[in-house]
């Protein structure tokens, strides 16, 4: 993720990251995402809307705050 405050979401090179999450999101069962706190709305909600599509993909979650982000965030798909 490029680190900036005023980025321009639906511009490049963001559209196009989306659009690569969202197809991978289909095609892969476990996604590990490391250091991520899902505090980007647009990224959050590919994984709860692919959550919600087949709830038995997995997110494995390498981050000091991976509980908080679970019981906040994915509360309703958590195992």
């Amino acid at each position: 993720m490029y680190p900036r405050l005023d980025k321009k979401l639906y511009q490049s090179p963001y559209i196009e990251m989306f659009y690569c999450l969202g197809k991978e999101w289909e095609d892969k069962d476990v996604f590990i995402v490391i250091g991520y706190s899902f505090r980007d709305d647009i990224i959050k909600n590919i994984f709860i809307n692919g959550l919600k599509k087949c709830n038995k993909k997995r997110i494995i979650l390498v981050h000091p705050g991976a509980e908080t982000i679970r019981d906040n965030m994915f509360k309703d798909y958590a195992s």
